[in-house]
């Protein structure tokens, strides 16, 4: 779960398919039908926002259990671009 700068929580899943490469999934908490995807590897450009490999690895950082501030900033400045 993160916050964006808005204050508004979002749940980003972190997920790699085979078909599809990196993505994340981005859901917001007290909208559920409000859902996001986003690509690292260019899967459905006009349907899935276009995020760089190294922004994808930041969330895949967190999902581990990885948490420091400097990633979390870069995390936060990442959703607040998406949403």
């Amino acid at each position: 779960m993160m916050q964006d700068s808005n204050s508004h929580l979002w749940e980003v899943k972190v997920r790699f398919m085979d078909r599809r490469g990196r993505y994340l999934k981005i859901e917001r908490e007290l909208n559920s039908s409000q859902t996001l995807r986003a690509s690292a590897d260019g899967y459905k450009p006009k349907k899935y926002l276009q995020i760089t490999p190294y922004e994808w690895y930041v969330f895949a950082r967190l999902a581990s259990g990885e948490n420091n501030s400097e990633l979390h900033d870069r995390a936060q400045s990442i959703l607040d671009r998406l949403v």
